[in-house]
């Protein structure tokens, strides 16, 4: 039965007429306040028949369940005894929202025995999105379902699932899948008899849930409990890992990277406003691609705020970080960048600084900036703000962990001359080798695509190029046969 509390005529309905996505397949319940547009206002209930709570067993109320809230809007569920109703469940913020989700309620207190027992729904709003139900039972059960569902122990690809039994049964069916799949379609394990129970074969970075039921024997099961959500965490990286941000929207940062956010103006003082994001807009400055990561540290003079790597399973003294910084090139609001390795990086405490970056080495140009890294001190790397001074920004991009090479990357690559059909290049070589491999084609230059030339010196000049073409050019060293540097900086002519 749906009531018009407020007689707007504006009440519960069956068809969606809004077409609002709640993941429910055919016909249920939905008052869809968005739909009802500026100046609507929705008071409505949506009632049960009688049923008879005069039964054994523990009565529960379940329904699957979708409230997208926005502010000012309400959902209440109430039980009704045959005199009073009572509240079991008020909802004011988003609940089963983006992804609905299924509530199980024990309503036996509140039904009292009673043989004239009632639940209803009732919505409260005013233009402030919807609230959708479906699948609505009402169940007396003699084996009772799980609570408190969890995880420990969790690794990139395993985890121990677990639970609080509901009764004295020692015997669970367990369902998982990815993140919002439809009870039914997942994996399921029978007669589990262990509490926790470990999963294995999981993909790193990804979320997954589980429901867990009770088997009481004789074919007498509980309800589901759950879902329980968790996400699995990134798998380690080695040597050869490159990241340019650019696979996240602002401001969200890449999930394998950590955000540390305690700072302070003082020692003692309550956090402050600083941040660390994905960053795109127009003026903020990108060296490559659409994104660059921005550290801005606000009125923080203390503590920690740092841009935190993944775990790098292979790191010790024979790797490096490179990695590319701007600041904003102001010179009353400067800081320096201090690279440093944790061995937590949710313990700040664990945090190694092992090199610096001088703020009179910064500007608002993009340098580049190359560290060796240590032994035993931990498995991530992290590039934190000076906090010298207040209001600073500074701006990360082009982030390698990789091998310390024997051979290395020339700098400065620079023209010397040009012509219509020929450029002069010069480079400052980091060693004293004889090789060079100089490659170049028309812009954009893809490497290793391009015409190579082997030079003996640390300058060259290129011809028979086309007119009024715009040309890139690198450069690398050559120490011996497989053994080359990473290319210099791209330069181009026209």
């Amino acid at each position: 039965m749906v009531i018009d509390n407020n007689s707007s005529g504006q009440n519960w309905e069956f068809n969606n007429p809004g077409g609002q996505s709640t993941g429910f397949t055919g016909n249920f319940a939905i008052l869809d306040s968005d739909n009802y547009g500026s100046g609507g206002s929705q008071n409505s209930t949506l009632e049960s028949p009688i049923f008879n709570a005069n039964v054994a067993g523990t009565i529960f109320l379940n329904f699957s369940n979708h409230f997208r809230s926005y502010s000012g809007s309400s959902g209440l569920v109430e039980v009704f005894d045959g005199t009073n109703w009572t509240s079991v469940l008020s909802l004011t913020s988003s609940d089963g929202y983006p992804t609905s989700n299924s509530k199980s309620i024990d309503i036996t207190t509140e039904t009292g025995g009673n043989s004239g027992a009632k639940v209803r729904f009732t919505y409260v709003g005013s233009w402030r999105y919807y609230w959708a139900i479906d699948d609505i039972s009402i169940v007396a059960v003699s084996c009772l379902p799980p609570t408190a569902l969890g995880v420990s122990v969790l690794t990139p690809t395993s985890v121990d699932l677990g639970w609080t039994a509901g009764g004295t049964e020692t015997s669970w069916d367990v369902e998982y899948g990815l993140t919002g799949f439809n009870q039914g379609s997942g994996t399921l394990v029978s007669a589990v008899s262990s509490n926790p129970y470990s999963l294995s074969n999981l993909t790193p970075q990804t979320s997954y849930q589980f429901y867990v039921r009770a088997d009481c024997g004789n074919s007498d099961l509980s309800p589901w409990s759950g879902p329980f959500s968790f996400t699995t965490p990134c798998a380690a990286y080695t040597s050869g890992y490159y990241q340019n941000f650019d696979g996240t929207t602002d401001p969200n940062i890449d999930a394998c990277w950590t955000v540390i956010e305690a700072t302070a103006t003082s020692t003692g003082a309550a956090t402050t406003a600083g941040w660390i994001y994905t960053e795109n807009a127009t003026a903020d400055p990108r060296r490559s691609g659409v994104n660059s990561i921005e550290l801005y540290n606000s009125s923080a003079l203390q503590g920690l705020l740092a841009l935190v790597s993944p775990e790098f399973s292979d790191l010790d003294n024979t790797k490096r970080v490179r990695f590319y910084v701007s600041n904003n090139g102001s010179a009353s609001y400067i800081s320096d960048l201090i690279i440093g390795v944790m061995s937590d990086p949710t313990d700040t405490s664990t945090f190694t600084p092992i090199d610096t970056v001088f703020k009179s080495e910064l500007s608002a140009n993009w340098l580049e900036v190359t560290v060796n890294l240590p032994t035993g001190l931990g498995k991530y790397v992290a590039l934190a703000h000076g906090l010298n001074s207040t209001y600073d920004y500074m701006w990360i991009d082009d982030f390698y962990y990789e091998n310390i090479p024997n051979c290395f990357k020339p700098t400065n690559l620079r023209t010397t001359s040009s012509t219509s059909t020929s450029v002069g290049l010069a480079w400052t070589p980091d060693s004293y080798p004889n090789n060079w491999s100089v490659e170049y084609g028309q812009s954009p230059l893809t490497l290793g695509t391009g015409t190579k030339v082997y030079v003996s010196d640390s300058m060259t000049s290129i011809s028979n190029l086309t007119p009024n073409t715009s040309y890139d050019f690198v450069v690398r060293e050559v120490c011996s046969a497989g053994d080359t540097s990473y290319y210099s900086d791209l330069v181009t002519e026209i």
